[in-house]
């Protein structure tokens, strides 16, 4: 018959210790190699998903200020506008002309420049965009606009990639739209 003996440790107090516990230093090699490996992985994933976001974010931030142009024209019953600010990259302004005197002087709503490498392209005449009080686009560039154009925006990537671009149309009734870029109009990121 077998018979199993156990050994004790006794500790520097005279107590009895227990087993040492935690990782080996091999072990912890190997955790840290796999998960660099999954971040180098998922990297690529991470930055597109970014981009996309940047994106997304400044298209919304553009059809919010046409939005608000729009619904301030019809709220105060003046003529208003959204203008770039040397171009639509540098930024865009919502004003009022609550003079009606044609001078647009009450800044509504201001946008700084987009991030570096992000861009907005505008259809050639597209700054100012003018609503009238009933809340339909009056005015485009000093030019009264004829049916059917429409104002078009195309929000640019870092990249250019033109089918991941996202393209703004506002109608000349005001009603704003967006969706991923797949039209061939003039417009393109440079």
């Amino acid at each position: 018959m077998r018979t199993t003996e156990t050994t004790q440790r006794v500790g520097h107090g005279g107590g009895v210790s227990t087993p040492a516990r935690g990782f080996t230093m091999i072990e912890l090699m190997i955790t840290i190699a796999i998960a660099g490996i999954m971040l180098a992985l998922a990297m690529p994933d991470f930055r597109e998903f970014s981009v996309r976001n940047q994106v997304t974010q400044s298209t919304n931030e553009l059809i919010v200020d046409l939005n608000l142009a729009r619904a301030e024209a019809v709220k105060r019953g003046v003529r208003t506008r959204l203008e770039q600010v040397g171009s639509w990259t540098s930024g865009w302004k919502v004003t009022a002309d609550t003079g009606n005197d044609g001078t647009f002087a009450t800044t509504l709503k201001e946008h700084t420049a987009m991030p570096v490498g992000y861009g907005v392209k505008g259809t050639a005449a597209a700054s100012p965009i003018e609503f009238g009080p009933s809340g339909t686009i009056a005015n485009v560039g000093g030019v009264v606009p004829a049916a059917p154009t429409a104002v078009e925006f195309l929000v640019c990537r870092p990249d250019k990639n033109l089918v991941k671009a996202r393209r703004i149309t506002a109608s000349l009734a005001g009603v704003v739209t967006s969706y991923r870029n797949n039209s061939t109009s003039a417009l393109v990121c440079t």
